[in-house]
């Protein structure tokens, strides 16, 4: 079963790490077969995270690690910007 979700962060830093979850992106074509990844910045300071999988499990893994990538990249973006 095909499974789908778009997450949206709306946050002071989004643009900054826009940037560097693209890295990320790049990389992950080589990571998993089971989810495709998609990454859009729209102004003002919003990030786009959309997924899809082949099936829940994929999602959730998928979920998890993209949407910890983007809690990581915003505390430490808070952090420096102290």
């Amino acid at each position: 079963m095909k499974a789908d979700a778009v997450y949206t962060i709306k946050a002071v830093g989004a643009k900054e790490l826009y940037k560097c979850l693209l890295l990320e992106e790049e990389g992950c074509d080589s990571m998993s077969d089971r989810s495709d990844i998609s990454l859009e910045f729209k102004e003002p300071e919003t990030l786009i995270i959309s997924i899809n999988s082949r099936d829940t499990t994929s999602l959730r893994a998928a979920t998890n690690t993209w949407l910890r990538l983007a809690n990581t990249g915003l505390e430490i973006y808070e952090i420096l910007n102290k």
